[in-house]
């Protein structure tokens, strides 16, 4: 029998540098991965929601990485101290290994939270 646990799934500002869901290097400003699927699980994302934190406006697109696949979830742009909703009625559903990930004008000015549920 399966486990669902709703929780947040991720939360903070979008990285600059790190790994990719390859095992890759990230390039800064590049897609950063904000959340990965942990292994033997499905996750239901059911909000998930940006920030700008900077006194500038940012764009920002969301990604999501399935099966090897990259592809654009979601292009916004947001004034200084705005906020977008990526997310917030339905859900999307991802399997083990696939990611969110996200890009942003000045990446350090973008924050995230992702919340839903995991199911092992």
């Amino acid at each position: 029998m399966s486990t669902i646990v709703p929780k947040v799934l991720a939360q903070g500002y979008m990285p600059m540098s790190g790994t990719s869901p390859t095992g890759g290097p990230e390039v800064a400003r590049g897609p950063g991965t904000v959340y990965l699927v942990p292994a033997s699980t499905t996750s239901y994302v059911k909000y998930f929601k940006i920030f700008n934190v900077s006194a500038s406006f940012e764009k920002a697109e969301i990604f999501t990485y399935v099966l090897g696949v990259t592809r654009s979830l979601a292009v916004c742009g947001l004034s200084r101290s705005y906020s977008a909703d990526i997310i917030d009625e339905g859900s999307l559903v991802l399997d083990a290994g696939s990611a969110i990930l996200l890009q942003a004008t000045n990446s350090s000015s973008v924050s995230y939270v992702i919340t839903g549920a995991e199911e092992a």
